[in-house]
């Protein structure tokens, strides 16, 4: 009798196993699943935090000064997204998740900045103390893509898809005047500077890829480029505090603009090296990909500084006059990616 039961499970097992085994093998030809370890750099301007007297004046408006930079690195971030062949054709539904988030400092000497620049009456001497910068931006792109074989080793990839983005910039800026006789501080001041761009819009892209040696059959090259037109929300603010020796605080400004709406190009520059093999899983196949690529992406004009180019002087120093012309932000930087699942296309 337990021999009998024993044979009843192990049927009813194998026949509930055999649906959900081909459909975990439909599921593995048809979706693909990848995470992608990013290195990148921004690459952008704007990042003056300053500058130095390289050469003593003669006279009070002959400043001889040189501009000094905060300079990011390199971060470790990540990327993932996954892939949907619809089946019997070469149409695919794609969407990934792209974050970064990277931040650099600075501790210098005598570097005017913020309007501290004390009468030469008054014998001061600008000491900066810290500059901090920390960049963050997310990006979502959902679409579609469409393979175009022209040979069983070289394929075209067109692509069209939707995306949102959020940059993200803030400065941190603080500087001291000091009395060379006393060695105490008479002034401090502190300035922040925020840019925020949330933009979306739509993109096309087109990739070539192929195996270009017979004898390697599992390596292909690829190279790609996308292109985006994004309409932007920017806001900006940027305010400064200056706190004298008793201890008082004093908000010089704070300086606010209305949010302002523009169009932004965006290009993305994709090339590199992978390796897809078909392994044996369970008695399926299933396809693995290991990628070796470089990435480029910028958003062209897209930190706008409040969108005024020159802001009228108040009665102290300490204003920003000219919050600077529009910038680019950018990273580049290699990454490797892991993907599990769909089709081997070439």
């Amino acid at each position: 009798m337990k021999n009998l039961f024993a044979l009843l499970v192990s049927l009813l097992a194998a026949q509930a196993a055999t649906p959900l085994r081909a459909a975990a093998d439909q599921f593995l030809e048809y979706t693909e699943v990848f995470v992608r370890g990013t290195y990148t750099k921004p690459s952008n301007n704007g990042l003056s935090i300053g500058d130095v007297q390289i050469i003593i004046p003669a006279a009070a408006l002959d400043r001889f000064n040189q501009a000094v930079f905060l300079k990011p690195k390199f971060k470790w971030d990540y990327t993932v997204g996954l892939n949907y062949r619809f089946p019997d054709t070469r149409t695919r539904f794609f969407v990934d998740y792209d974050h970064f988030r990277e931040d650099a400092s600075r501790t210098d000497n005598s570097i005017l900045d913020i309007g501290v620049v004390p009468p030469p009456g008054l014998n001061l001497i600008p000491v900066f103390e810290y500059a901090s910068l920390l960049y963050a931006t997310q990006e979502i792109r959902a679409g579609f893509k469409r393979l175009i074989p022209f040979h069983h080793r070289f394929l075209v990839d067109l692509g069209a898809f939707l995306e949102y983005d959020k940059l993200n910039r803030t400065m941190r800026e603080y500087i001291n005047g000091e009395h060379p006789a006393e060695g105490a501080p008479v002034e401090t001041s502190f300035r922040e500077t925020d840019n925020i761009v949330k933009a979306f819009g739509p993109g096309v892209g087109v990739l070539i890829a192929g195996i270009p040696f017979k004898s390697c059959k599992y390596f292909g090259l690829f190279g790609g480029v996308a292109t985006s037109l994004l309409y932007a929300k920017n806001r900006f603010d940027e305010s400064n505090v200056v706190t004298l020796l008793n201890g008082t605080q004093i908000l010089e400004y704070d300086y606010n603009p209305e949010n302002s709406y523009s169009i932004l190009g965006k290009f993305d520059v994709n090339f590199g090296i992978d390796y897809r093999r078909s392994i044996p899983v369970s008695g399926s196949k299933v396809n693995t990909g290991l990628t070796l690529g470089m990435r480029y992406v910028n958003y062209i004009n897209a930190f706008k500084n409040g969108n005024t180019y020159f802001n009228p002087f108040p009665s102290t120093d300490d204003f920003a006059a000219n919050t600077g012309h529009a910038e680019d932000f950018g990273r580049f930087g290699p990454y490797l990616q892991l993907s599990v699942g769909g089709q081997k296309t070439y």
